[in-house]
């Protein structure tokens, strides 16, 4: 089964878009999470800094400011635009449930997931810090090649 998310305004994004880029997955929550608003100038700095090397953040929100479980459908375009982040924001369609079965969320936020180029998990990591540990292994990711070049 494909992980697929939301954009604002219903658009459906997977992950398999994303295949051949390093991606640091960070799972975040709304302002009551303090540790989520630290970490996000975090990930956008090292977005910045090392997109054009094949880097992707991704912010993937489970819950908003309600602090109910739920996201708002304008969610996304919210934190993205209160934090100044340039890459992708988005939302669950079955919310935190769906990331709880699977076995990778166990309800602490931010959680931090670290997926090389073939996007297996090569670092996870809860609470402050993720967007930290995570960078210091993406130079190796980034120099790995696709299997197959």
């Amino acid at each position: 089964k494909r992980a697929e998310f939301l954009l604002s305004q219903g658009q459906t994004v997977s992950l398999d878009q994303l295949y051949g880029q390093v991606v640091v997955l960070e799972l975040t929550a709304g302002e009551f999470c303090t540790l989520c608003v630290q970490s996000a100038p975090a990930g956008q700095a090292l977005y910045q800094a090392r997109r054009a090397d094949g880097l992707m953040v991704v912010h993937l929100l489970v819950d908003d400011d309600t602090r109910d479980g739920d996201v708002g459908e304008d969610f996304p375009a919210t934190w993205a635009e209160r934090h100044g982040l340039a890459f992708p924001t988005l939302q669950s369609p079955s919310g935190a449930s769906s990331l709880f079965e699977a076995g990778v969320y166990t309800g602490r936020i931010p959680l931090t997931l670290l997926l090389d180029r073939t996007h297996v998990v090569r670092g996870m990591w809860e609470g402050a810090g993720g967007i930290g540990n995570a960078e210091d292994d993406v130079d190796a990711l980034l120099g790995a090649p696709l299997p197959g070049e």
